[in-house]
C-alpha cells in the first residue's frame, strides 16, 4: 500500500512555527531554571560553610520531570499524592516502577552509602 503525505498548508506551517517557537522559549527557561536551582544551592551551600556535595543538574531535572509527570497524570504535584493510584491502575507496564520511583524520590540531601541504602536510594 502506498501511503501519500501531503504537505502541511502555509497556515499549518505557520502554527508548527509558532507552537514549536514557544516550545524552546519554555524549554530554553526550564533549562536555565535548573542550571540556576543547581547554582544557588552550591553557592548557598559555599557560604553557609556546608561541606555537602552540591547538588546536581541531574536531581533538579529528574525533579522537574517527576512533578510535571504528577501534574500530567492528573496528580497534585506539591504533594505527589494522588496520581500514585492513579498511576497504580494505569494501562502501561511501568506505573508500578513509576509510582513507587515517584513516591519516594525527593530526598532533601545527596546522600550516599549506607543510609542511601536505609532510605531506598
Amino acid at each position: 500500500m502506498t501511503r501519500i503525505c501531503t504537505l502541511p498548508t502555509p497556515e499549518q506551517r505557520q502554527y508548527m512555527e509558532i507552537r514549536e517557537a514557544a516550545e524552546r522559549a519554555m524549554l530554553d527557561k526550564v533549562y536555565k531554571a535548573i542550571e540556576d536551582a543547581a547554582a544557588q544551592v552550591a553557592d548557598k551551600f559555599r557560604e553557609d560553610g556546608l561541606e555537602f556535595e552540591p547538588t546536581s543538574k541531574d536531581y533538579f531535572t529528574f525533579a522537574t520531570q517527576q512533578v510535571l509527570f504528577v501534574r500530567l497524570s492528573g496528580g497534585d504535584p506539591d504533594t505527589l499524592k494522588a496520581a500514585i493510584r492513579k498511576l497504580e491502575n494505569a494501562s502501561f507496564g511501568t506505573a508500578g516502577t513509576l509510582s513507587t520511583t515517584i513516591g519516594r524520590a525527593r530526598p532533601t540531601l545527596s546522600m550516599t552509602g549506607q543510609r542511601a541504602k536505609q532510605v531506598g536510594l
